[in-house]
């Protein structure tokens, strides 16, 4: 998502140790991590809504509709989701 390299973080655990200090660093450190944790749930959230959103309405049909697509000669072929070949085999079943 964010392209930020070894550098820049430096560059800003350095900004960020001038302006908030070491005293107060731990403190700042917390405020954001439960901050991102709580933004991935929201996120989770959303995402569980739109979910049930697309179930209801019917456009899982639409979406395994569209996974066979036509090659150059006409004929059907599937498109593979690669996220269904997971390394668990309990989940091949």
């Amino acid at each position: 998502m964010f392209d930020v390299g070894f550098t820049e973080l430096l560059l800003i655990a350095v900004v960020t140790l001038i302006f908030v200090g070491p005293k107060d660093l731990p403190k700042v450190a917390r405020y954001i991590i439960s901050f991102v944790r709580e933004m991935k749930g929201v996120a989770a959230k959303v995402r569980a809504q739109v979910d049930e959103v697309v179930e209801q309405s019917g456009l899982n049909e639409v979406k395994t509709a569209t996974r066979t697509i036509v090659d150059l000669d006409g004929k059907p072929q599937i498109a593979y989701d690669l996220s269904e070949f997971t390394s668990d085999p309990s989940k091949h079943n």
